[in-house]
């Protein structure tokens, strides 16, 4: 696992908190992000990886790992996947617990996930 890294802004007194798990490649990459906004307080989680693995069972699994990896945080209420790399989450996690599970859980996978991104030749060229 990388250097999860922690940031904190704020823009027009919006909070917003971030933690970074830092790799050579995307395969491990992993973002979290709070904001303090009340439109969308939700916790986010970003997984670099999963932008690549579009369909078929490489993709369910990766989802099924992802997901079931934040709801075993302590704190999480729920956690869906909404769109090509993100989860929202509901709940008073940590942050940094958040980053860790995802990239402890994603381990295993990376050797299919490398073969597969290394298999689309359009996707091998952006990781």
């Amino acid at each position: 696992m990388g250097k999860i890294t922690k940031q904190s802004e704020r823009h027009d007194g919006i909070r917003e908190v971030s933690w970074h798990i830092n790799s050579d490649d995307d395969f491990r990459c992993v973002d979290v992000v709070w904001s303090s906004d009340p439109e969308d307080g939700r916790w986010q989680v970003d997984v670099a990886v999963a932008e690549y693995i579009r369909g078929g069972e490489l993709e369910a699994v990766l989802e099924d790992t992802v997901t079931r990896a934040l709801l075993g945080v302590r704190g999480v209420q729920s956690a869906v996947r909404e769109g090509a790399e993100s989860w929202f989450v509901e709940g008073s996690p940590r942050g940094g617990s958040l980053a860790r599970s995802v990239s402890n859980a994603l381990e295993p996978l990376i050797p299919q996930l490398m073969k597969a991104v290394n298999e689309e030749p359009d996707s091998a060229a952006e990781m």
